[in-house]
């Protein structure tokens, strides 16, 4: 079995265990380590809960997403209906500042816009509706406002690196640009990819970060 074999095998264990979808309507297809999903779900919570599942799968690379929602007519809601019951969401959420965000949906897609202080409340914001019957998709376009930062981001960065046990300090490269971190090096997962850029959008000050980290699986783990 060759190495994208064994991987889209994984893969799809992977979709199978998890329990938060029903994995027999999405297809797998593996190239070099990149995954691409396919196929139908009845929720967007399951076309995220199935990108989660495979990201934390050891050798993937990357993750194409094209998997489409198919909501039963049963769960289908208005565009208002749907406004209203995430906008109360977000109101409920105390990690969330709801007067900084403007909520849209059409189609069942929700777009959120506005801006926030902290890169966990942009994410909070949309785990916030994602989950709503009748949601399709979420577009997060809330952006993070620019605040001083401390003159030494680099280090404080590099330093909660290395305090950091999922990830490999020797081998993430940090740089600053103005208000924007940008991530270099290799990794060996994904999830130790997402960790290090968790960990750079938690420093104050930072509007965005690049991530430019390679995932590179080590030698014979495939054989």
């Amino acid at each position: 079995m060759n190495i994208d074999a064994k991987l889209k095998q994984q893969v799809m264990d992977e979709l199978e265990w998890e329990s938060s979808l029903n994995s027999a309507g999405i297809g797998v297809a593996v190239k070099n380590g990149i995954v691409t999903l396919s196929g139908r779900v009845a929720s967007y919570y399951e076309k995220a809960a199935a990108e989660k599942a495979v990201r934390r799968v050891k050798g993937v690379k990357a993750v194409v997403e094209e998997i489409e929602t198919d909501i039963s007519s049963g769960l289908e809601r208005t565009d208002e209906d749907i406004a209203s019951a995430a906008l109360r969401q977000l109101k409920w959420n105390t990690q969330v500042p709801d007067e900084d965000i403007l909520l849209k949906v059409e189609d069942g897609l929700i777009t959120l816009e506005g801006e926030v202080d902290w890169n966990y409340q942009r994410e909070e914001a949309k785990r916030a509706v994602q989950n709503l019957t009748g949601v399709r998709g979420v577009f997060n376009h809330i952006k993070i406002k620019p605040s001083a930062q401390p003159k030494d981001l680099k280090n404080r960065i590099r330093n909660s690196f290395e305090r950091n046990a999922l990830i490999d300090a020797n081998h993430v490269k940090v740089e600053v640009e103005d208000h924007k971190v940008i991530l270099s090096g290799d990794v060996q997962s994904w999830a130790e990819k997402k960790q290090a850029e968790r960990v750079a959008w938690s420093s104050p000050g930072v509007t965005a970060v690049e991530n430019k980290i390679e995932i590179k699986v080590p030698q014979g783990y495939m054989d």
